[in-house]
C-alpha cells in the first residue's frame, strides 16, 4: 500500500514491545466497550485487520466498503490517541490466516469477542482450539442466548412478538408496575399513515470527508472499481463524533413523527422520519443500550417511542438469535425444502455486469426455499429501468446511498421478488451486497424469513406480499407512474397470480384464508389475464427491457 496520511498517523502508536496479549477487534466492534475491560491493566494491545480478501467475497456496494473501512481506520487512530498499542494489518488474506501467522510468528495470545457474523465465527473455528486463541462473550447485545431460550418457553421456533414481550418484561423498558406503558406492547397498527407533504421532511445531515476518509474513498474507487454503486460522501458517517451528530439529529428532527409514518414511502426522501442509524448500530459506533435509553427518556408519542424501541430491542436482537441459534439458517427447527442456485454469492451481479467473478470468492449462503421458486434476479435490481415507478425509485435510492428504510425493502423490493418467484438466495445476496447495513446475521433472517417467505411460517405468520393498492396507499410512487394502481399496474395481477401458483403450499395459513378463498372464486378469464401479466413481466425484465401498459393489452 502506498504511503498515506493514515499510515503516517499509525506510526504515532505506542511501540508494542513486550506485549504478548492481544485483542482482535473485527470490523463491527468499533467501540471502546469492547476493549475497556481487556486493556485495563495496560499490557494488552489491539489487532485490527483490513482484509481485501473479505471485501472481494461479494460485489459489495462501494458505499458499504467505504463505510466499513473508513470507520476501521478512524477507530484505529482513536486508539492511537488514547495511547493504546495497536497492530493494524493490511492484508489480502482471510482473517484466520492472518491471526494464525501472528500467533505462530510472535507467540502472541489473542482473544476476540464472539463475532456477530456467522461467516467470521466459522472462519475462526479452527483457531478456537488453539492454546493461544480465546473467544469471549460479545458485550454489545441487549439479550443473551438464555433470554432467547427462556422467551421461547421450550417451544421453537419462537416468533418475534413473544421474544419482544419477554425482553420488555425482563428489562422493564416501557413498563410500569409490570404492565406495558400505554396499555399494550405494540402500537404497530397505529403506525400506518401515508405521508402527504406534511409534516416537513427533516433534511439529512451531510458530512464532508476529511483526509483519512478521502483516502479510503479513493482506494475503494481504485481497488474495487469493478464493484457496483458509487461512494456518496454526503451520507458517509465516519467515527463516533459523526455517529453522535446523526443520532442527535434523529432525536430532534425525526423521532416525534417516526411512529405514525414509519411505513410511509415517498419519492422525496429515502428515509422520511427513519433514523438512518442501523449501520452505526451494527458497527457499534452507537450502542443499542444507549439509543434505547435515550428514546425511552424522551417526551415522545407512545407510538413513536415504542415503534423505535421495538426495532432495536425486538427485531434486531431477535434476528441475531435466530441466525446464531440455527447456524446461519443451516440447521432449522422445522423441515424446509432447500433449492440451491448456481449463483449464491452475488445476486447475479457478475452476469449482469459482464464481468468475471473473482477467484477469491468462496462465500456460500444457506438456501431454504419453502415455495420452491427458481427465477433469476431481474436486472432492474442492478439499475436497469423497469417502467414501474415504485421499483425504479427504490432501486435508485439503493445505488445512490446504499440505503432505504425497511418498508421500501420489504413491501416493494422483496415483495416484487416474491411475487415473481425469484430464488430466495439471489434476493438475499442482492440485499447483502447493496445495503451498507447488511451483515449476514441481520440480512439473511430478514430477507429469507420475512422478505421472501423462504422459511415458511418459521418466523412469520404469512408471506409479506401486496398488490398495487398497498403501494398506492402507503406512498406517492404511483402518481407519476405510467401504470394506474387501480386498473393496469402489474402488481395488481401479480398479487393474485402468486396465490394461484402457490395456493397449495399456503392453504394451511389462517391469515391467508381470505385471499385464498377469493382466488378460488376468481373467474377463469381473470386468472388468464393474471398469468399473462406474470409471463410478460418475467420475459421482458429478464431481458433488461421495460414494461409499459401497452405490453398487456
Amino acid at each position: 500500500m502506498k504511503s498515506t496520511k493514515f499510515l503516517a498517523a499509525l506510526k504515532k502508536a505506542p511501540k508494542p514491545d513486550g506485549i504478548n496479549r492481544w485483542l482482535f477487534l473485527p470490523y463491527d466492534q468499533m467501540n471502546l466497550r469492547f476493549i475497556d475491560g481487556a486493556i485495563s491493566n495496560g499490557d494488552v494491545g489491539v489487532i485490527l485487520i483490513e482484509s481485501q480478501w473479505k471485501a472481494a467475497q461479494r460485489p459489495y456496494h462501494k458505499q458499504k466498503l467505504a463505510f466499513i473501512l473508513a470507520n476501521m481506520r478512524h477507530f484505529a487512530l482513536s486508539l492511537v490517541k488514547r495511547g493504546i498499542p495497536i497492530h493494524y494489518v493490511l492484508s489480502d488474506q482471510p482473517y484466520e490466516t492472518v491471526l494464525l501467522e501472528l500467533i505462530e510468528d510472535h507467540q502472541w495470545e489473542i482473544s476476540v469477542h464472539e463475532p456477530a457474523e456467522y461467516e467470521l465465527r466459522q472462519a475462526l473455528v479452527n483457531l478456537a482450539h488453539h492454546d493461544f486463541f480465546t473467544i469471549c462473550p460479545h458485550p454489545g447485545w441487549l439479550s443473551t442466548e438464555n433470554d432467547f431460550n427462556e422467551a421461547s418457553g421450550g417451544k421453537w421456533p419462537v416468533k418475534m412478538d413473544r421474544f419482544y414481550r419477554f425482553m420488555r418484561q425482563k428489562t422493564g423498558i416501557l413498563m410500569e408496575e409490570g404492565k406495558p406503558v400505554g396499555g399494550k406492547y405494540s402500537f404497530d397498527v397505529d403506525n400506518r399513515l401515508k405521508w402527504k407533504g406534511d409534516p416537513a421532511i427533516p433534511e439529512v445531515p451531510k458530512f464532508k470527508p476529511e483526509t483519512i476518509t478521502q483516502e479510503v474513498i479513493e482506494m475503494v474507487d481504485d481497488v474495487f472499481a469493478h464493484h457496483p454503486g458509487q461512494v456518496n460522501p454526503d451520507v458517509l458517517v465516519v467515527g463516533r463524533d459523526q455517529a453522535l451528530q446523526l443520532w442527535r439529529w434523529c432525536l430532534k428532527e425525526c423521532l416525534h413523527h417516526f411512529g405514525p409514518y414509519q411505513d410511509a414511502m415517498t419519492l422525496h426522501s429515502s428515509s422520511l422520519f427513519h433514523s438512518r442509524i442501523s449501520g452505526l448500530l451494527h458497527l457499534h459506533l452507537l450502542l443499542p443500550e444507549e439509543v434505547v435509553r435515550d428514546v425511552e427518556a424522551m417526551a415522545l408519542p407512545i407510538a413513536s417511542k415504542e415503534g423505535f424501541i421495538r426495532q432495536v430491542l425486538g427485531w434486531r436482537e431477535y434476528m441475531f438469535h435466530v441466525h446464531r441459534t440455527t447456524e446461519g439458517l443451516r440447521q432449522l427447527p422445522i423441515e424446509i425444502p432447500h433449492k440451491p442456485t448456481n449463483r449464491t454469492r452475488d445476486g447475479g451481479y457478475w452476469k449482469w455486469s459482464g464481468q468475471t467473478e473473482p477467484d477469491s470468492s468462496t462465500a456460500m449462503g444457506a438456501a431454504p426455499n419453502y415455495l420452491g421458486v427458481n427465477e433469476d434476479l431481474f436486472p432492474v435490481y442492478w439499475g436497469t429501468q423497469s417502467g414501474m415507478a415504485c421499483m425504479d425509485a427504490c432501486v435508485k435510492s439503493v445505488w445512490d446511498e446504499a440505503y432505504g428504510h425497511h418498508i421500501s425493502r420489504l413491501m416493494v423490493l422483496a415483495n416484487f421478488a416474491t411475487l415473481m418467484d425469484v430464488h430466495p438466495r439471489q434476493v438475499t445476496d442482492w440485499f447483502w451486497v447493496a445495503y451498507h447495513d447488511a451483515f449476514d446475521w441481520v440480512v439473511e433472517p430478514n430477507v429469507l424469513g420475512m422478505g421472501v417467505f423462504a422459511l415458511g411460517t418459521m418466523m412469520t405468520t404469512k408471506p409479506y406480499v401486496a398488490g398495487s393498492s398497498y403501494i398506492n396507499k402507503m406512498s406517492d410512487f404511483c402518481g407519476g407512474c405510467a401504470f394506474d394502481p387501480k386498473t393496469n399496474c402489474p402488481f395488481k395481477r401479480l398479487y393474485w397470480q402468486f396465490f394461484e401458483r402457490h395456493s397449495e403450499k399456503l392453504q394451511h395459513i389462517q391469515r391467508l384464508r381470505m385471499p385464498l378463498v377469493q382466488i378460488k372464486k376468481r373467474k377463469t378469464e381473470e386468472k388468464g389475464k393474471d398469468a399473462k401479466v406474470f409471463d410478460v413481466v418475467r420475459r421482458r425484465l429478464q431481458k433488461g427491457d421495460m414494461v409499459a401498459p401497452h405490453h398487456f393489452e
